[in-house]
Formats: C-alpha cells, structure tokens, sequence
C-alpha cells in the first residue's frame, strides 16, 4: 500500500520519520487524509502558517538530503517554505515607507505559493500582479480578489476576459500604454455593462543625452511632458473606462544586477542605478501631477521589484511595490547588492549513471531561463558540493553529465541532486506539481498551476 501522492508528507524535523522511512513505508509514515493546505480547490483561501520560533533549513549533508528525497518523482521543484518565509520578512522590512507589497504572479505562478505570500503580508499586501488575463482568471478562480494587469492585454477577447471578472466583483485593473488598448477595454466594459479601471504604464528607463540614449526595457511608449498628457486627455469621457492607476517599472534598477558582474561592468551599472533613481524623482512627480491635471484620481501608484524594495518604496509618490523573486531567490538574483533573500527554490534531479571514476551523469537538467542566451541563463548546481557541469555538454535536455571535484561525495544511480533555476516562476511553467518542504509541515505537494 502506497500512500496517496496528494497527501504525501514527511512530519518530524528536518529529516521527517526514523531514519530510513520512506514514503511507501506504511509503518513509518501512516496514512494522511488530505489537509486544506494539500488540496487545490478553487475559491479556497490557504489559511497562514504560524511563523516558526526557529528555521531549520534543508539538510545540507548529501545522505540526508538523499533521504528526504528519495521517493520525490524528477525533475521536481521544491520551495523551502521557511526560507520563502524569511525571505517575505525581509522584503517586507527594508521597506523605507510603509508601501503596499503586491506579489508577482509571474514570478511565482503557483496558486498556493501566491495565496501563502497574500495570507502571510496580511494588511500590507496590496493584491496580485498578473501576467496576462488567462493567469488573472485562474488566480480569481482560486480566490484572488485583487488584480492590477503588469501588461497590457493583447486582443478584445482578453479584454473582455478581465470585464467579466469586473462583472463578477472581482477588482481588476487592466494595464494600458495605447489607445488601441483603451478602445478594447471600452467596448469589453460596455458589452459587460462595467466600468472598466485602468492603470497607465509609463516609461521609467533613464534617458540621457536628449532622449538619444536609453537605459532599461522597452515597454510603455508614454513619458512625461511629452506622450503622457495626450494619452490621459483621450481618455477623458470615455463612459466605461476609468483611470486609478499608474506605473513606472524601473527596471534597470530593480531587475538588473550589480554585483559578481566585474568590476567595471559593477560600478557602471551601480552608477546607472543611482542616476535612474535620481531622474526618476523628477519623472514621478511629472507623470502624477500631469494625471492630476487631467482631471483623474490616483488610487495606486506602482513600482520596483524585488532588487529595488527600499529605494522605490522611499519614493513619496509611490503607494505599492511588487516583490516575487525575492521570494525564491533564485541564481540570477545573487548579484544584487540590495539583496536580503536566500535561495529558497531547487529543482531535484536524479542520477542516472555513472559513465566512469569521478562522473555521474543526471537525467535530464536543461531547463534555460528566458532572456539572452548566455551561462547564467544555465541552472547552477547547489548540492551535493564539488560537481560542476561540463563546458562540452553543459545542461542537457536528456542527459547532463558532472565532473566530480575535490572532496566531492560519491553518487549513484538514484541519488538527488540540487540546483537552482536562473529565474524565478518560469520552473513552474514545466511541472504540474511542486514540492514544498518545512521544519513543521515535512514534505508536501501542490498544484504548480
């Protein structure tokens, strides 16, 4: 008798039963019935774990960790909860005002783990940050009853989509840089008899040298003093859509590391950071005041991300702050000097073979971050210590080959091995269940979407 995937836990420390205990093991692991916090149901609101008094964290030693992971199907991902925790604190107290946190849906993905964050900020969550309309109706389905859109939508269907979660008293915002987009909105609204709120996405890169040069993501054509003021003044009148929002995403402060890159290549992005923000004073003010002027009321002004929780929540324009990978973790955010997280999100994989003295190779393990191709795209190894990946395989779809270093623990067939994701919530996208490990709860899974 096996005990059922959906209530599969591991209960006792860091280590879970007597030593030896597996999973199937019926006489060490008895029987569960399936807890609210291991079934997905949608309109559940996942209740908070109490903080633990002390974080053990993940066993470090190679058997142990063989031990817990013995009966984890992979590649699996596993969150560390009482690290995700830690890293939620943190975020939340480098806080420089008391901003709003709204949590990334992008970033993390998985219902339970967006719903735990929610549960866990309390009064300073402020929502979810949603991806497309697709994501904004599966995170209502599950109880999310605060949404602001962090792109705008691509169709009128998708528009649509959003006016009827409005329609259902869901409270929506929809993200909007372009009059085409507005016009989506209008009809949607109309159609679903709602007025539709809207946020205005507003360029934060930093230009410099007349406009000619341009640092940061390309995303909203909109900026102060130029493109903003005509934009607002075509919405004036229209009868089902109304502006409450506006954001600027510094992203060449929040997403883009400054430290481990070189020396120069350090300086010069920490510098860039600094000029940003301060330009960034003068184009907040602008873009708020020119909101204002069209007659509108600002409900939410949002910014920042995870690397830049303290400087963009410093800002006094500024009402809410998104947060997500700071709550994972994960390999390309190391390089942050405004960095407070530990890594808190692992991929498992298993050894398959071992091609020879000093080699094990892993099943699978090709699993490449988006954005430019390059080795920090790669995932890096965590544990066991002393394995690295070959330059002439790399990380493999099928197969990914290690070379074993000095004091590298032996492995074999079967062993779990560790190693982060680049980002975030994309990890999520290639599983269908997730794992999640704590000192109080064990070992659990949970939908990943």
């Amino acid at each position: 008798m096996n005990v059922e995937p959906n209530s599969a836990t591991i209960s006792g420390g860091a280590l879970g039963p007597r030593r030896g205990a597996a999973l199937h093991d019926v006489a060490a692991v008895p029987r569960h019935e399936p807890s609210p916090t291991n079934r997905h149901t949608p309109g559940h609101r996942y209740p908070a774990t109490p903080h633990p008094t002390s974080t053990m964290p993940l066993p470090t030693e190679h058997d142990e960790l063989n031990e817990l992971l013995a009966d984890v199907p992979t590649p699996a991902v596993l969150v560390d909860l009482d690290v995700f925790d830690a890293n939620l604190e943190a975020l939340r107290d480098v806080r420089r005002r008391p901003v709003r946190l709204r949590v990334s849906g992008k970033s993390l993905r998985a219902p339970w783990l967006i719903e735990r964050a929610l549960a866990r900020l309390g009064p300073d969550a402020g929502g979810v940050m949603a991806r497309d309309a697709n994501e904004a109706a599966r995170l209502a389905g599950v109880g999310v009853r605060d949404l602001l859109m962090g792109y705008p939508c691509t169709s009128l269907a998708e528009a649509e989509t959003l006016a009827s979660l409005v329609a259902d008293g869901v409270k929506v915002v929809a993200m909007v840089d372009d009059l085409r987009q507005v016009d989506w909105h209008e009809q949607a609204a109309r159609q679903a008899g709602v007025v539709m709120p809207v946020c205005v996405d507003v360029d934060a890169s930093l230009r410099l040298a007349g406009g000619l040069v341009h640092l940061g993501v390309r995303r909203s054509p909109l900026r102060p003093g130029a493109t903003l003021g005509p934009f607002l003044a075509a919405l004036r009148g229209l009868a089902h859509i109304r502006p409450v929002g506006l954001m600027m995403y510094e992203a060449q402060v929040a997403g883009v590391p400054d430290l481990g890159v070189g020396a120069l290549r350090g300086v010069a992005v920490r510098s860039i950071k600094r000029a940003s923000l301060r330009q960034l004073v003068t184009l907040r003010a602008a873009a708020v005041a020119e909101f204002r002027a069209a007659g509108f009321e600002l409900e939410l002004v949002n910014g920042g991300g995870s690397g830049s929780v303290a400087a963009t929540s410093a800002a006094t324009e500024v009402t809410e702050v998104t947060i997500g990978s700071g709550l994972l973790g994960p390999a390309l955010f190391d390089g942050f000097r405004a960095r407070v997280w530990q890594p808190a999100s692992f991929v498992v994989l298993a050894v398959s073979r071992i091609p020879g003295d000093g080699w094990a190779t892993l099943h699978g393990g090709g699993w490449l971050a988006s954005g430019t191709a390059g080795p920090d795209r790669a995932p890096v190894l965590w544990s066991p210590p002393g394995w690295q990946p070959t330059s002439m395989e790399g990380w493999g779809e099928v197969q990914t080959p290690l070379r074993a270093g000095l004091g590298a623990p032996l492995l074999r067939p079967g062993d779990r091995v560790l190693a982060r994701y680049a980002k975030a919530g994309e990890v999520m996208e290639r599983v269908d269940r997730f794992w999640t490990f704590s000192e109080a709860g064990g070992l659990r899974w949970h939908p990943s979407r």
